[in-house]
């Protein structure tokens, strides 16, 4: 939306007005080099590498994440024996119902 609405849209119309009023094929260069660096600065892509490495960290910080939720998620259902389940939840028919019923249970 930000990129569409805010920069990219009102960028275009000066860009499309100032190409009425170009008299010459540098002054039609000049404005689309304009249009192309504003469009750059106020979208952020300037500094590609900053932009990189801080993507980078956001990346690894979702993926270590995901990773420690996996191995909580595997430990915890893990500590679990299947006897000790159907003892406690009867009516649970499958693993999954039982794992839900204990979900229930500890909120």
């Amino acid at each position: 939306y930000y990129a569409t609405v805010e920069v990219l849209e009102p960028q275009s119309h000066r860009f499309l007005s100032s190409l009425g009023q170009a008299g010459t094929i540098d002054e039609v260069l000049r404005s689309h080099e304009l249009f192309l660096d504003t469009c750059l600065r106020e979208l952020l892509l300037t500094e590609r590498e900053a932009l990189y490495r801080h993507l980078s960290k956001v990346l690894q910080t979702c993926l270590s994440f995901a990773y420690n939720l996996h191995r909580f998620s595997h430990d915890f259902h893990g500590t679990h024996s299947q006897a000790a389940d159907e003892q406690a939840f009867p009516a649970a028919t499958s693993a999954a119902e039982r794992r839900l019923a204990r979900g229930r249970q500890s909120t």
